[in-house]
């Protein structure tokens, strides 16, 4: 391909993605109108307009389940409802991924219809962030995390710190006590290493996650002759037979197909016929196993260890039974 080529591929590439991205807030900006008249007006082909329809329906994200959008088109009946798909909690972004975002909204904004909304998403983003600006990063090397700060005080003082740290796995915020021991850098993101009372060992909480910091005037046990060698090591595996076309949940967590793993046709009958096999399951948190199975239990099913399965029948048992009662 030419350079000149390559670049009217790319040219049309990206009008696609504009017209794709345009069509969901046409359609609910003009209720009444036929996919075919969105197309017109969008300088779309029919058959484009409805291959984006049918992107926007399929897309979603790899730890949940089900649409973004709630979508019933017909070329003239077309309608847009959204899905929130938990979408209720504020946004946490790191730097980095702040400033992507924010990138991605600058250049999109003026060929959206209507741009609202990706103009009032960018001035939230650089309103939280002081080190954004103009969507880049502050190089300033005085302008410091006032949070980094308070945490590295009570590292230094060897003060107890109190926080409240955003649990990712749960989405739900908690308050923590814990006692400093170092700061590591891990994948370019950046952890304290600290022992945690309530959970009785050492813990790495990610910075970003970290909110409301403060010193304590209690000195801190941080108890080093038990700190692990690597402290994001998981310590327990579970053994989970896993539905073969559900593999892909390996680029998300610690789940490896044992070399000895065969199909697992002798109870086929219990994966709805689905061809599956054995796999190992890494994890640091029994409730986040639990939590994990249960929300991937049409994909897997975990065999070991038998009381954390015991648990998620359980609890599926006390799931399913409520459906029952709603419908009677």
């Amino acid at each position: 391909m030419t350079a000149s080529g390559a670049a009217n591929y790319q040219h049309d590439r990206y009008l696609e993605l504009v017209r794709a991205l345009n069509i969901v807030p046409y359609l609910r900006a003009h209720p009444t109108h036929t996919a075919f008249e969105a197309a017109i007006n969008l300088g779309m082909k029919p058959s484009d307009a409805f291959r984006a329809l049918q992107r926007a329906h399929i897309s979603g994200v790899a730890n949940s389940t089900g649409p973004l959008l709630e979508l019933a088109f017909e070329s003239s009946d077309p309608f847009v409802g959204p899905m929130n798909q938990g979408a209720v909690t504020p946004l946490r972004l790191t730097t980095r991924e702040a400033t992507a975002l924010l990138l991605m909204l600058e250049h999109l904004e003026d060929h959206l219809i209507d741009p609202t909304a990706a103009r009032s998403a960018a001035a939230k983003i650089r309103a939280a962030k002081s080190q954004i600006t103009a969507g880049l990063p502050d190089t300033d090397p005085d302008v410091r995390d006032p949070d980094l700060a308070v945490v590295t005080e009570a590292l230094h003082g060897r003060r107890r710190l109190a926080m409240t740290y955003w649990n990712a796995s749960r989405l739900a915020s908690e308050q923590r006590l814990v006692d400093p021991v170092r700061l590591v850098v891990r994948d370019g993101e950046t952890y304290l290493l600290a022992w945690d009372d309530s959970r009785g060992e050492h813990r790495s909480f990610r910075l970003d996650r970290i909110s409301d910091p403060s010193v304590t005037d209690e000195r801190a046990n941080p108890h080093h002759k038990l700190v692990p060698d690597d402290p994001f090591a998981f310590s327990h595996n579970a053994t989970v037979r896993i539905q073969r076309r559900a593999l892909w949940l390996q680029d998300y967590v610690p789940l490896a197909v044992s070399d000895s793993a065969t199909v697992c046709e002798a109870r086929a009958e219990e994966t709805d016929g689905e061809e599956s096999v054995l796999a190992e399951l890494a994890y640091g948190s029994r409730d986040w196993l639990i939590r994990f199975c249960l929300s991937h239990a049409d994909r897997l099913t975990l065999l070991s260890p038998a009381d954390a399965a015991a648990e998620v029948a359980r609890r599926a048992k006390l799931g399913l039974a409520g459906y029952d009662e709603q419908s009677t």
